[in-house]
Formats: structure tokens, C-alpha cells, sequence
């Protein structure tokens, strides 16, 4: 769940309609959101999530991840050194 400001509307502008990248639009707009503005986590449950075999980002995961880095790299030049080398980690583990 996600809660921001109506002000980032204004600044961010709103999701893409890139259907490149369907299955992961709301992870574009959290990483525009995050290079503008601070986030934080809260690592606390506020809702249920129902996973099922017809997800549109569970059918072909391979496609989603393909997807992912095509977000990140299109935002490369705007990340700061931690983010990058998050980003590497996480694309090792995968």
C-alpha cells in the first residue's frame, strides 16, 4: 500500500501508459517518485495481497524482470551511487 502527498501528483505527473512496461507501471512510478522525494518503509502489514496464476506480472517473469531493467537503465543518469549499486544486487539475485 502506498500513501504520498497530492503535490507529487503535480510534480511526478501521472503513471505511465508505456505499454512496454505494463506489468511493472506502478514500480516506474515509485522510482520517479523516490528520485525527486525521500521514502520511507514501514514494515508493518496495512493489507492483504491475493496472488493467483493469472497475474499479469507472475505469467512470464523472465518478461517482468526484462521490463525492470529497461525502467531503471531509461532512469540511470538520475540515480545516486547507493541506488545503483542496490540495483546491481538485486539483479545478481534474480
Amino acid at each position: 500500500s502506498v500513501v504520498f502527498r497530492k503535490k507529487i501528483l503535480s510534480d511526478i505527473g501521472l503513471i505511465s501508459e508505456d505499454p512496454t512496461i505494463n506489468t511493472i507501471l506502478d514500480y516506474d512510478y515509485y522510482l520517479r517518485i523516490s528520485l525527486k522525494y525521500d521514502i520511507f518503509f514501514l514494515n508493518k502489514k496495512l493489507v492483504r495481497y491475493r496472488f493467483h496464476s493469472q497475474q499479469v506480472s507472475d505469467v512470464d517473469v523472465s518478461k517482468t524482470h526484462q521490463k525492470t531493467n529497461k525502467v531503471v537503465l531509461s532512469h540511470w543518469d538520475k540515480l545516486n551511487f547507493i541506488q545503483k549499486i542496490i540495483f546491481k544486487i538485486i539483479r545478481n539475485l534474480k
